[in-house]
């Protein structure tokens, strides 16, 4: 029986950690109470220096004030969860004095630990953790060298069933590709191609100023600014046919939360292929591609042939109706492992 938990968190509008704890809430309240510690807060709360060296370096007067203010909240409580996310900036000290205030002490990030956002801080809190919670397949043997396999469980990535849905009929969209997420040299060679190719292409994002300029004037391409998010980006998604779901090419990632957001606002999915999306969708639900060339073929191919497109939408809705990969359900398979 849980009836009192601790999450600690960034949980800025948006983010995946909020949408993690009000699932987190629809599961167990009313019968639980769950406290905060709202790190994003903090984390506004100082200067661009800060902000940096907290990043940069998982070190500075961010890192202490979260951490004072995580040793005075559990100061002589007691609870019967603490569920951690994205915990780089919290001392191995404070961690272990969690551990001695909690049954159960989880960590779940969303994240590469051992690659962008590597701190020893958490490499060193680990053998505290009752359990600890990641989406990359492939840090998993990053995570067995210091801890024990049956403390390690691996999720997928989700999309959240109140948010990422379908608002408007395929019939009613653009017929032309969206792209929501921040600049990579190979994104911007692909998408460059797709406008070259007389494919309209929708952007937004962060890092896309010399792309933009380059193309600039072109009735192929619009630019929908750098930030695009929560409503805002769930009514692009609606507006458009199709979505392109990049992987990062600066980590060896297999999958993202676009892989579920897209089709859950009703956007036909273009991905690249590769095993790990091949066990969540089948060719008939959503599109892989292998090349540029090869992407640039079927997008032309569904733009022409809308119907077959809505109808892989349709069944790719199905499969998620299921509800198998939302945030509810990650947060369940959580909660399995340590009731």
């Amino acid at each position: 029986m849980i009836s009192k938990i601790l999450f600690i968190s960034p949980l800025f509008d948006g983010s995946t950690s909020l949408m993690r704890l009000n699932a987190l809430r629809s599961i167990l309240t009313p019968t639980c109470i769950i406290e905060t510690i709202d790190t994003q807060k903090i984390i506004d709360s100082h200067n661009r220096v800060s902000r940096f060296l907290a990043y940069k370096y998982k070190l500075g007067p961010i890192s202490y004030t979260i951490n004072n203010k995580i040793k005075k909240k559990v100061s002589n409580e007691n609870y019967d969860l603490i569920w951690i996310e994205k915990g780089v900036l919290i001392y191995p000290n404070v961690v272990k004095t969690l551990k001695k205030c909690t049954k159960r002490l989880i960590h779940f990030t969303p994240d590469p630990a051992f690659y962008f956002h590597k701190s020893m801080k958490f490499i060193n809190s680990l053998k505290f953790y009752d359990l600890l919670v990641t989406t990359k397949s492939f840090e998993m043997n990053s995570y067995l060298s210091y801890i024990d396999k049956k403390k390690l469980v691996l999720v997928s990535q989700a999309y959240s069933k109140h948010i990422h849905y379908i608002k408007k009929e395929f019939k009613e969209r653009k017929p032309n590709l969206v792209f929501i997420g921040h600049h990579e040299s190979n994104r911007s060679l692909v998408l460059q191609k797709l406008i070259d190719n007389n494919i309209k292409v929708t952007l937004s994002g962060r890092g896309w100023s010399s792309f933009v300029k380059r193309n600039l004037g072109n009735e192929l391409f619009h630019f929908s600014g750098e930030k695009v998010y929560g409503q805002d980006y769930v009514e692009t998604l609606n507006n458009h046919c199709f979505s392109i779901g990049f992987l990062s090419e600066w980590i060896p990632e297999k999958h993202t939360t676009r892989t579920f957001e897209i089709p859950a606002c009703g956007c036909l999915l273009f991905t690249p292929r590769n095993e790990e999306i091949e066990s969540f969708f089948s060719d008939q639900e959503v599109v892989f591609y292998d090349n540029h060339t090869d992407l640039i073929q079927k997008i032309k191919y569904y733009q022409s042939h809308l119907e077959e497109a809505a109808l892989k939408v349709n069944l790719c809705t199905e499969k998620l109706n299921l509800g198998k990969f939302t945030h509810q359900s990650t947060v369940q398979k959580v909660l399995d492992n340590i009731l």
